[in-house]
């Protein structure tokens, strides 16, 4: 398989049609080699149009979901940007590359310590992992944008395939159940008045 072409087409026939057009994100989805961060027994589907088993039933998002919820938040260099749920670390290695700083916390320390390595591999030093459940654990900062993948325990079995995405203003620990910032659902769509639910 040529990757880097498998990386274009990804970009060209699954990302730009899905209404991904600023041109930031798509360059880094070309500059992020998403194949490193899919386990290695699925990585001949590392640019399919699919989500990707993980492991402990959660699932590395499509590459069309990753993208729009991206650029739906419009993250800014000097944002603070907490993750609730690191799962494969792509999504943090996206989010270290756009914004400030970086804390994501994840309930499963498999994941946490493989991401640890990639993220090092790529020479990214502005994201802080945390092992934990939730808010434990997480310092108490006003961040500017919050993703937080849902419990599959609640939700219907959806797991971290429903990801709420939003730029707020406040504290997480006080005020996400309580925000209207705008939510990115896991079709990509952009849903102003979504309740906030927080999972891991």
């Amino acid at each position: 398989m040529n990757l880097e072409q498998a990386r274009l087409n990804m970009v060209e026939s699954q990302i730009r049609p899905w209404d991904v057009l600023d041109q930031s994100v798509l360059d880094l989805l070309l500059l992020i080699k998403r194949e490193e961060f899919v386990p290695g027994k699925y990585r001949a589907l590392a640019f399919a149009d699919m989500e990707i088993p993980l492991g402990h039933e959660e699932v590395m998002l499509a590459p069309k979901v990753e993208a729009r919820m991206l650029q739906e938040l419009a993250i800014r260099r000097t944002d603070r940007i907490l993750e609730v749920g690191t799962g494969s670390g792509y999504i943090t290695a996206l989010l270290s590359k756009l914004g400030g700083q970086v804390v994501s916390v994840e309930r499963i320390a498999e994941f946490t310590q493989s991401t640890t390595r990639k993220l090092a591999g790529h020479a990214i030093g502005n994201a802080q992992l945390i092992i934990g459940v939730g808010d434990d654990g997480i310092p108490n900062t006003d961040d500017d944008v919050v993703l937080v993948g849902r419990d599959p325990a609640e939700n219907g079995g959806l797991g971290v395939s429903t990801v709420n995405a939003l730029r707020t203003n406040h504290a997480f620990m006080d005020d996400i159940a309580h925000t209207a910032a705008p939510v990115v659902a896991a079709d990509g769509t952009l849903r102003p008045d979504a309740d906030t639910d927080v999972g891991n």
